[in-house]
């Protein structure tokens, strides 16, 4: 072999030398890039995977956590509803124990009040009979004109003593009379309030004032204010058809009743 043809092969050698290196060069680049890739998504298999699991494990570590509150709230809840109901029951308890101790002591108050109520009117009852006892040898005149500087013993002369029945006139006169005086606001023709020297002549002019009806001039007895404004009370009732007063006891006659009944006070009347 010659030399020239040595010399051809080392030279293809040489080239085939540099080919295979290149191919392996390339080989190993292809290898490693492969490698990487590979890698890389195992990589972000596992971190996924990793981080999945890590999730589900705090989710579920607060999922219990959450529930361990919820259970712990609900109890609580139980609880304080609990005690206000106890403490609403205890209040309502309290208030009702309160409340009837308070009704207890106003009701004892009420029938002490009505108890003492009832003493003064019985108290009042008696000193109202008592005043009207010192006004049983007095009469009330109404119907006498008033006139400036009258001379009243005259009118009363005039206006009632000489209209009395003959036998009332021989029994009673002038000098029957111990006092006169006009009462009440001067509005008008004020009454006259006559005093007579006992009950017997009072009387005598008091069962004579029949003569008087249907004239202006009439004659009643002299009445204390409470048992004039008590018949004024009965005279309105619906259920009254008239009243009166003699010897300064008060009478109502009913419509419905024949006889006439004596009473103290307006409630007495109540039609049944």
């Amino acid at each position: 072999m010659s030399i020239s043809t040595v010399k051809q092969c080392a030279e293809k050698l040489i080239q085939l030398d540099s080919t295979v290196a290149g191919l392996k060069n390339e080989l190993i680049e292809a290898l490693t890039t492969l490698m990487e890739t590979k890698l890389e998504s195992l990589l972000e298999t596992k971190i996924e995977k990793l981080f999945r699991d890590k999730f589900k494990s705090l989710e579920t570590s607060f999922g219990n956590a959450f529930k361990n509150i919820e259970d712990g709230v609900n109890v609580s809840i139980e609880f304080v509803k609990e005690e206000c109901k106890e403490n609403i029951l205890k209040c309502k308890e309290e208030i009702k124990t309160e409340f009837e101790q308070q009704l207890s002591a106003r009701d004892k108050l009420i029938k002490e009040q009505s108890v003492e109520i009832q003493k003064l009117h019985i108290s009042l009852d008696r000193v109202n009979d008592l005043e009207q006892y010192t006004r049983r040898d007095s009469i009330r005149i109404f119907g006498i004109p008033e006139t400036p500087h009258e001379d009243l013993a005259h009118k009363i002369k005039v206006h009632v003593i000489d209209h009395l029945p003959v036998e009332a006139r021989f029994q009673v006169n002038e000098r029957d009379i111990v006092r006169y005086h006009r009462v009440g606001r001067n509005t008008g023709d004020r009454s006259i309030i006559v005093k007579f020297v006992s009950w017997s002549q009072k009387m005598r002019v008091v069962r004579a004032r029949r003569v008087f009806k249907g004239k202006n001039v009439s004659i009643s007895d002299d009445l204390t204010a409470i048992n004039a404004q008590r018949l004024k009370i009965v005279k309105n009732m619906s259920a009254v058809e008239n009243t009166w007063s003699w010897d300064g006891k008060l009478y109502a006659k009913l419509k419905t009743e024949s006889k006439p009944r004596l009473f103290h006070h307006p409630d007495q009347l109540t039609v049944v």
